[in-house]
């Protein structure tokens, strides 16, 4: 009897010890999620981690594929030309590249500096790489260059245009505020006046099909969805100014290289910016020599002729036309070299129907005895000088020692 007390006292107490640990394990149960809630809160995590890293990547991608193509586009420039070739130009806002050449003959006369025709590159097959192989076998180095693209002027613009925009938008709002005020302020009409303001059903009704079919609004509307694009003064003014950067830049790099005879070439549409890089720096080269002169829409000389009917710099000019008859802008030239009284101006009618490479090696014939020409008569003019100093001097000697004795 007292064996059997004894066991159920133990179960008892087992069972008081077991029921605190059953509800802990209760209470855990209750605040931790089902299996399908923890799947879908691991689920919401990755996700939002996941569109946090999609934030932040584009930006890390264009940046990587922007250097990734500077870096290939670097190694094929070097791939194509040697690293004693390919120099870099530093600008004020940018650097360019130009391909260089040293003289070859043994005997260096100078530098031509070759600016490409606008959308061409400088290496471009027509007239640049000719010029640019051959002068240097007859003493002259050669440094090519290209106009950059005018998409810098554009973007600009662009976003001058944007910020004008914006600018009129909310001068447009304020004004409609203030006149919604004014109405605001004025006094209530009166019964006459309503009358008199309210139309009589006798009276016509403007119809609403002709106001829609006024070609004016018509064209006002289509203006505004059709993207319009115009050069303008201001753009063509920051695009110039960029090419002459270059210009100059190219002519300091010419001079730290070789000596200070330094000639100018421009082809095409580069001419106009050839002459507005005279205007502003005409002490800078000995001679300019214009190829095949076209007009630029984004040059604001285009077919100016200002700088050559104030100059004496000596000046090749190479007409190139399929017909024996010169252009009207090549007549304005020449103008105004006779106007400039000039006398180292030449002016020259090359007839090609279409282009070849005996055209080449015509542009390269002209070229080259022309810049050998013009170094002869520099060298002959500081002789002369030289010669003339040195009597000049022998004479004041000359008298001095008849005092003297």
């Amino acid at each position: 009897m007292r064996h059997n007390d004894s066991i159920i006292l133990c179960i008892i107490i087992l069972l008081i010890c077991c029921l605190p640990v059953r509800a802990a394990q209760e209470g855990n149960a209750a605040n931790q999620p089902s299996g399908s809630e923890s799947k879908e809160q691991n689920t919401l995590a990755e996700s939002t981690s996941s569109t946090a890293q999609e934030s932040t990547t584009p930006t890390k991608q264009d940046r990587v594929l922007a250097s990734d193509f500077i870096s290939r586009s670097q190694q094929a420039l070097q791939q194509l030309y040697t690293s004693d070739q390919l120099v870099t130009l530093n600008l004020e806002k940018d650097s360019a590249y130009g391909l260089w050449q040293d003289e070859r003959s043994g005997s260096l006369k100078g530098t031509v500096i070759l600016l490409a025709e606008q959308g061409n590159h400088a290496d471009w097959p027509k007239y640049m790489h000719k010029l640019r192989q051959q002068l240097p076998l007859r003493g002259w180095s050669t440094l090519a260059i290209t106009p950059p693209s005018p998409s810098i002027a554009i973007m600009e613009a662009k976003k001058t245009s944007s910020a004008d925009a914006q600018t009129n938008n909310v001068n447009a709002q304020a004004g409609q505020e203030k006149s919604m005020s004014n109405n605001n302020k004025k006094t209530n009409p009166t019964d006459n006046e309503k009358q008199q303001n309210t139309p009589s059903n006798n009276q016509p009704k403007p119809d609403s099909k002709d106001v829609n079919t006024n070609p004016d609004s018509q064209k006002a509307e289509l203006d505004k969805h059709l993207p319009v694009f115009q050069v303008t003064p201001s753009m063509q003014e920051k695009y110039s100014d960029t090419v002459n950067e270059l210009m100059k830049s190219a002519h300091q790099f010419a001079q730290e290289k070789t000596t200070d005879k330094v000639f100018l070439l421009a082809i095409g549409s580069s001419c106009s910016f050839l002459l507005s890089q005279l205007a502003k720096h005409p002490n800078d080269y000995t001679g300019i020599i214009l190829i095949d002169c076209k007009a630029n829409n984004w040059s604001p000389t285009s077919t100016s002729i200002e700088p050559l009917d104030k100059q004496k710099i000596p000046v090749l000019d190479l007409e190139v036309k399929r017909t024996p008859h010169y252009s009207r802008w090549a007549q304005l030239r020449k103008a105004a070299s006779l106007k400039a009284e000039n006398p180292s101006y030449r002016q020259r009618l090359l007839i090609s129907v279409g282009y070849d490479k005996t055209l080449d090696k015509r542009i390269l014939k002209y070229v080259s005895q022309w810049i050998d020409a013009v170094l002869t008569a520099i060298k002959r003019a500081e002789k002369l000088a030289e010669e003339a100093a040195a009597l000049q001097q022998q004479n004041t000697r000359g008298p001095r020692q008849q005092k003297n004795n």
